[in-house]
C-alpha cells in the first residue's frame, strides 16, 4: 500500500548518515566561497562610497582593485576548490584590506567597526515628536499611579 518496509528505511537512515559529513563539509565550502566573494565585493563597494573616496591613497585603491578583480576570477575559475583555499584567500584579502581601510577610518576621523565605542551618529534621524505619545513623553499622573495594580486591572 505504498509504505515502506523496515528494511528500506534503516536502509534510508543508514545512507542519511553516510552521506551527512559529506553534506557537512560541502556546506562549509560553499559558506567559505560565499564569504570569500562578499567580502571581495563589500571591499569593492567601500572604495566607491564617498566617505572614502577620497581619503583611499590612489595607489592602495589599485592595489585593492586588482586583488579583488584577480580573486573573483580566481572564484569563477575554481568554483570546486578546497575550503582551505577559499579561506587562504579571504585572509589574502583581509591582509591587504585592513591596513588600508584602517588609514581611512583614521583620516575620516571615525572609529571602525562596533569596538570604535559609543553610538553611532544619530543626527540623521527624524524628531519623534510628531509621533502620538512620542515627544516629551511622560507618565500620566492620577490617584493610582501611587498605588499597585487592583484587581480589575489584572486581567
Amino acid at each position: 500500500k505504498g509504505r515502506l518496509s523496515e528494511e528500506e528505511i534503516k536502509n534510508i537512515l543508514e545512507e542519511a548518515e553516510k552521506y551527512k559529513s559529506e553534506d557537512e563539509e560541502l556546506k562549509k565550502k560553499i559558506t567559505a566561497k560565499n564569504d570569500l566573494e562578499s567580502f571581495a565585493y563589500q571591499m569593492r563597494n567601500t572604495l566607491d562610497d564617498g566617505k572614502f573616496k577620497d581619503v583611499i591613497k590612489k595607489e592602495d585603491k589599485e592595489k585593492v582593485e586588482k586583488a579583488v578583480k584577480e580573486c573573483i576570477e580566481w572564484v569563477d575559475k575554481n568554483p570546486n576548490a578546497e575550503l582551505d583555499e577559499f579561506q587562504s584567500k579571504k585572509k589574502e584579502l583581509e591582509d591587504l584590506w585592513k591596513p588600508i581601510i584602517m588609514e581611512a577610518y583614521k583620516s575620516t576621523g571615525g572609529q571602525p567597526g562596533p569596538q570604535g565605542g559609543g553610538m553611532p551618529n544619530m543626527s540623521g534621524m527624524p524628531n519623534m515628536s510628531g509621533m502620538p505619545n512620542m515627544g516629551n513623553f511622560q507618565q500620566p499622573k492620577t490617584e493610582q499611579s501611587n498605588k499597585g495594580p487592583e484587581i480589575d486591572d489584572v486581567d
